[in-house]
């Protein structure tokens, strides 16, 4: 179609029709072209309209899909269609009848120091023990200097 009109307009507008139709003018002379550019791009690219977004969620301890879903929605829009396709909603009420041993521990071996307890933000396999009967505290005490960025180093990223 561009050709047959390019037999019909001034040669400058011909030159500009040639110069769409080759991959390395294409952008650049639709750039040149203003408003029209509007019009024309999607005669020379192919347009995409995303459809669907997958992501993976986190979901805080106690929280529950159905809130999550809410919060994303709040984002997303009412309309949004969001889909959990697996939930692990772990322990309950986890037994934490070890915490204050590990907490002396903690105190006997750095008695000056003061115990951070740290949550690390992902999964670990705690939760397939505690299916097990076996608690898991996820208990591993390290001094670190002050200035160590512990997060950064989490799979090897640093």
């Amino acid at each position: 179609m561009f050709q047959a009109i390019g037999r019909h307009v001034s040669l400058p507008a011909r030159a500009g029709i040639a110069a769409l139709f080759n991959p390395r003018f294409t952008a650049s002379t639709l750039r040149v072209m203003g408003a029209k550019r509007r019009t024309l791009s999607p005669l020379f690219r192919n347009p995409v309209t995303p459809t669907s977004v997958r992501g993976n969620d986190r979901i805080l301890p106690n929280l529950s899909p159905e809130l999550l879903m809410s919060e994303l929605r709040g984002i997303a829009g009412p309309a949004s269609e969001i889909e959990v396709l697996s939930h692990d909603s772990g322990l309950q009420r986890p037994d934490l009848g070890l915490f204050e041993t590990l907490s002396d521990v903690l105190k006997e071996s750095d008695p000056d120091g003061i115990p951070v307890p740290m949550l690390i933000p992902g999964v670990t396999d705690d939760r397939l023990f505690a299916r097990l009967g076996i608690q898991n505290y996820g208990f591993l005490p390290m001094l670190l200097p002050e200035t160590f960025d512990f997060a950064a180093t989490i799979h090897g990223s640093k």
